[in-house]
C-alpha cells in the first residue's frame, strides 16, 4: 500500500501517521456537529488521546496487511479521512470508509480517494468484493456508494449506536467483475511523491 500520493489538484493522500493525530483531532473537532451524526468514533473521541489510540490500531492494521487509515491534505491541513477498515483474505474482501470536512464534500476527493483505493484492493490484493457501510440516512455517503457502482445488499436495523442513537446500517457492496463497468480511476500505488 503506498505511503503518500498526489489526489487531486493541490490535495495529497497519505497514511496517517501518530504525528498526525494532532490534526486528525482538528479536523474531527472543526466538524463534531456534521460528522457525529454518521460516524461512531467521533462521539468517543473527544481527547488526543482517543485519536493516538485509533491511529496505533490502524498502524498495526497497516503493518498487518490487515487495514489503512489515510489522510486528505490540502496546503497541510487535514480535511478528510479515508480507510479500509478490513481485509479478510480467506474470504478476500474489504470494507472502506470516508469522511470529509463539510467545505470541501461534492469536489471529489473522496470520490477520487476511493476509486484508487478500490483500484488497489481488487487489481493488487486481489479482493473479490467491497464492502462500503454507512447510515442510511446518510445522503451523500449513500449517493457516493452508488456512484462507485456499489449495490444496496441490505440493511441491519438498530446495528450502530452513533451519538447516543440506535442507528441502520446499509451494506453495499461492488463484485470483482461489477468493477470493470465503472472508471475509478488510478491504483493507490502509483505516482508516489519523492
Amino acid at each position: 500500500m503506498m505511503l503518500e500520493s498526489i489526489l487531486k489538484d493541490e490535495v495529497t493522500i497519505r497514511i496517517v501517521e501518530k504525528r498526525h493525530s494532532q490534526a486528525m483531532l482538528d479536523l474531527v473537532n472543526r466538524g463534531r456537529a456534521h460528522f457525529e451524526r454518521w460516524i461512531p468514533f467521533v462521539s468517543k473521541t473527544k481527547e488526543l488521546a482517543d485519536i493516538e489510540r485509533i491511529v496505533h490500531r490502524y498502524l498495526d492494521k497497516y503493518a498487518n496487511g490487515t487495514g489503512a487509515f489515510y489522510g486528505l491534505w490540502e496546503k497541510g491541513l487535514m480535511i478528510g479521512l479515508v480507510l479500509i477498515r478490513d481485509i479478510d483474505e480467506t474470504a478476500k474482501w474489504a470494507e472502506i470508509g470516508y469522511m470529509i470536512d463539510e467545505g470541501h464534500e461534492g469536489k471529489g476527493f473522496v470520490k477520487t480517494a476511493c476509486s484508487r483505493m478500490i483500484a488497489f484492493l481488487f487489481e493488487e490484493l486481489n479482493m473479490q468484493k467491497i464492502v462500503i457501510c454507512c447510515d442510511e440516512r446518510n445522503a451523500s455517503s449513500v449517493g457516493l456508494a452508488k456512484r462507485l457502482g456499489f449495490t444496496v445488499e441490505g440493511i441491519l436495523r438498530r446495528d450502530a449506536f452513533i451519538n447516543g442513537e440506535y442507528c441502520n446500517t446499509m451494506h453495499l457492496g461492488l463484485l470483482r467483475e461489477e468493477y470493470g463497468a465503472y472508471p475509478l480511476g488510478e491504483s493507490m500505488h502509483v505516482k508516489e511523491v519523492p
